[in-house]
């Protein structure tokens, strides 16, 4: 029997208004405790409002100017006050949207930092920049009865940098929704690379176009994103191998993925990236760099994990797996979908979360 848990959950932002892993996770994760019966309501900046969705938005107004953490700290205070008087038996806080505030109710939280990029990232430039948004992931971490870990990697991330008690983090993935990302074998073209994302330094842009140069003349590379990196990449690898998509919309991204033999990530630092999963779900297999969470999900069947971001060992991985034998491809393409079945289905991930929730809340 479960537990009734009336649950807060606060983002900055909501997808489709807002575009991002965190948003999308707030959307299908919200969705699917409502359907298993948990009371959500997601605490979000206005204009977020209006939307498909199973639950209530309670709004809380985002500030204007200044720096993004200072803006993000001052948003998590009007959250704050956003809950006042709202009987909340949890608090679930996306990324920093506390900030280390507790609610009025003195409700127990749940803090789920996604990828900690601000703790991972190797450029040193973009790992002090990210010291204030570290502040303030230790103080949330500090004062959340759990902290969420994507697993692999992370765990040791969130004990390490953010200074959680282990038995005080609970492993919960990521998810993806199988029925809406479905694989169509008759699409598929085993000499087309596929990468998904947003173009800037940690996704490893410049290792992949490096890894393109090495590639047969015949086989595509297809970047489909936008991002700062953009008009330098462009310029720099001017090759037929290599053609760039800029954003792409989701009827097209799935078509991209069943077209796809390989999905190629070889990203620098990351959570438990959501383009593998629903590249996955459609029967694509991936090449990705062991990072994050990665290694939950790639392993010899579903495709390649890299010991670093390399562009001579991701050549070699897409070689591998674009010069499969048609049967053996049928067999990496079932195993992947089996593993988002499996594993990382919404209703799967709901499932862990509501016992993570009456867990917290009965404590």
């Amino acid at each position: 029997m479960h537990l009734h848990v009336r649950l807060g959950l606060a983002t900055d932002g909501i997808f489709p208004h807002a575009v991002g892993g965190m948003q999308r996770h707030t959307v299908f994760l919200a969705n699917a405790l409502v359907a298993a019966g948990i009371d959500v309501e997601v605490i979000a900046p206005s204009g977020h409002e209006h939307g498909d969705y199973r639950f209530e938005v309670v709004t809380a107004e985002w500030p204007r100017g200044g720096p993004y953490p200072l803006t993000l700290q001052r948003w998590s205070q009007r959250v704050v006050e956003v809950m006042r008087g709202r009987d909340y038996d949890i608090v679930y806080g996306q990324g920093l949207t506390l900030w280390g505030s507790t609610p009025p109710n003195g409700a127990p939280t749940v803090f789920n930092p996604h990828g900690l990029e601000l703790c991972t990232v190797p450029e040193r430039v973009a790992r002090l920049k990210a010291w204030p948004l570290r502040v303030g992931a230790r103080r949330q971490a500090r004062v959340a009865s759990r902290t969420i870990s994507l697993g692999g990697r992370l765990t040791n991330v969130i004990v390490n940098c953010l200074g959680v008690p282990r038995d005080r983090v609970a492993i919960v993935p990521n998810g993806v929704e199988p029925s809406y990302f479905t694989p169509n074998e008759v699409e598929r073209n085993p000499r087309v690379v596929l990468f998904v994302g947003r173009l800037s330094a940690n996704k490893g842009l410049d290792v992949l176009c490096e890894a393109a140069l090495q590639l047969p003349e015949d086989v595509r590379v297809l970047i489909a994103g936008e991002g700062p990196m953009r008009p330098e990449l462009e310029q720099r690898y001017a090759d037929p191998r290599i053609e760039f998509l800029g954003a792409v919309a989701e009827s097209d991204l799935r078509a991209l993925y069943r077209q796809a033999a390989v999905l190629a990530l070889p990203t620098r630092s990351d959570g438990m990236p959501t383009v593998i999963l629903e590249a996955f779900c459609c029967g694509t297999p991936a090449v990705a760099t062991d990072v994050g969470a990665i290694a939950e999900l790639i392993d010899d069947t579903t495709g390649v994990l890299l010991p670093r971001s390399d562009a001579t060992l991701l050549a070699t991985a897409l070689r591998r797996i674009i010069d499969l034998p048609a049967d053996e491809r049928r067999a990496m393409a079932r195993a992947t979908r089996a593993r988002v079945e499996s594993r990382f289905s919404w209703s799967a991930v709901a499932r862990q979360t509501q016992t993570l929730l009456e867990e917290v809340a009965a404590s």
